[in-house]
């Protein structure tokens, strides 16, 4: 297992994911999360989708450790794609573009559907034509991997000549900021470009001037 699946099993486990079915973040929910537990939940995540166990974890660790440091106030967790879209182009002898084209998202392609459905689509519409393919944009109602839905989809049809990620519309972040579990203390701990801080119990500290 890698360090970051580790990340993900050890916050499941601590919220009581361990069993039954997995919850994902809604557009509903984000707001009453700070934005980077959202980006860092989504880093060491797998799959096409957020678990919002992990999140709530990263969520209140980073609360507590930015309470505790203020230095962490300033840093922010980069992500360079939009967390609700992402673009598909397709050949035009594709059998579902009529549906698209209207505004159906659902293809009747079961591999294609079965990637879509769970991220909840809340919306397509055409971006362009050139060279004869034709490029839609999806909008989806849960914060998704993009990177991770853009492969997925682009390996499910012969007719799908690219799928990719839309440039996120605010501020990226200064990727300054990530989070892992310390490999000999097995506690969290997050880092910016200047120090490690490290939770002890209910304390946080620095342990690092340098990475």
């Amino acid at each position: 297992m890698n360090r970051r699946a580790g990340v993900l099993a050890l916050l499941t486990l601590l919220a009581g994911g361990g069993g039954g079915q997995t919850e994902y973040v809604t557009r509903q929910e984000e707001a009453s999360f700070d934005r980077d537990a959202l980006v860092l939940a989504a880093r060491d995540a797998t799959g096409t989708r957020v678990p919002l166990s992990l999140v709530r974890n990263l969520d209140s660790e980073l609360r507590a450790a930015r309470a505790a440091q203020p230095s962490l106030q300033a840093a922010r967790a980069n992500l360079d794609y939009d967390p609700h879209r992402v673009r598909v182009t397709i050949l035009p002898d594709a059998p579902w573009q009529a549906s698209w084209e209207a505004g159906t998202w659902r293809t009747g392609v079961g591999e294609i559907d079965g990637v879509l459905d769970p991220l909840r689509p809340t919306g397509v519409s055409k971006r362009s034509t050139i060279d004869g393919k034709i490029t839609y944009e999806f909008t989806f109602g849960t914060w998704i991997r993009a990177k991770a839905v853009a492969y997925s989809l682009y390996n499910q049809h012969p007719s799908i000549a690219q799928a990719s990620v839309v440039p996120p519309t605010e501020d990226p972040g200064t990727d300054d900021l990530s989070y892992e579990v310390d490999s000999a203390s097995h506690e969290p701990q997050f880092s910016t470009q200047g120090a490690t801080y490290r939770r002890s119990g209910a304390s946080w500290s620095a342990v690092s001037s340098d990475l």
